[in-house]
């Protein structure tokens, strides 16, 4: 039994040696290599610097500018520009509508009172007016008024009243159409445009009018402050027509 000892130390060495490979026993290892942590690096740009421009012909806040390139921060999306609040328009070069064409009717001038007497109408001729109405003109009597006095014809035959032709100046465009509305009123007649460059009207009187009861038709026209008109004793408008064309032109006007 003494070789008893001898076993229990070769056991016992045995164990040593292979508990030094065992899994949990003190092995020495390779270090591992130290993990570097690269960190993510945010590079903040430079400013940009914000350009205004003025937009002409705009209306809008005082002061309002366009800025282009300005930064913003992360996550949200750069607004290039103000936009303008919802339901505000900006009226662009709008301007005032322009006058209108006709002038608005003022007061016309007071017919003439003054009686009238026998004598010569100073811007038409007997024998013109009788070409144009149509009738030998007789007897003249004119009223007077200003610029020109109203001349009142006469037929030869049966000394008959046959036209009368008034010419004034108003002293304004709209007194000078409200001297043709008070003749020809616009609800009651027809437009006319002659001679070229005036405007007026015209229309039958089958009751006459009441400076003239014996006129049947009347013609009237008016440019700037003149006004030209003429009454016959035909049913027919164009007679009346022809009397202001020729005041017209014998006057310059």
């Amino acid at each position: 039994m003494r070789t008893r000892p001898a076993l229990i130390v070769a056991l016992l060495t045995a164990v040593i040696v292979l508990g030094g490979c065992a899994p949990g026993g003190d092995q020495t290892h390779p270090p591992e290599p130290a993990t570097v942590t690269v960190g993510t690096v945010i590079r903040t740009p430079p400013p940009t610097a914000t350009v205004t421009h003025t937009v002409p012909g705009r209306t809008g806040a005082a002061g309002s500018s366009l800025s282009v390139g300005s930064s913003s921060p992360v996550g949200s999306s750069p607004s290039v520009g103000s936009s303008p609040s919802v339901g505000s328009s900006p009226s662009v070069g709008s301007s005032p509508p322009g006058p209108s064409s006709k002038p608005v009717p003022g007061s016309p001038p007071a017919f003439p009172s003054a009686a009238p007497v026998e004598g010569s109408c100073p811007f038409l001729q007997a024998s013109d007016v009788s070409l144009l109405a149509g009738q030998r003109v007789g007897r003249i009597e004119l009223i007077a008024a200003a610029p020109q006095p109203i001349c009142v014809f006469y037929r030869i035959v049966d000394g008959g009243w046959l036209g009368a032709v008034r010419a004034l100046d108003a002293g304004s465009p709209a007194q000078a159409v409200g001297a043709v509305d008070a003749v020809v009123p616009p609800a009651e007649s027809s437009p006319a445009d002659q001679p070229k460059g005036w405007g007026g009207g015209y229309m039958l009187l089958p009751e006459g009018d009441q400076h003239f009861p014996e006129a049947r038709a009347v013609y009237a026209v008016s440019k700037g402050s003149h006004a030209v008109m003429a009454w016959n004793s035909r049913d027919q408008t164009v007679k009346s027509r022809r009397l202001v064309e020729a005041t017209v032109d014998a006057l310059h006007w």
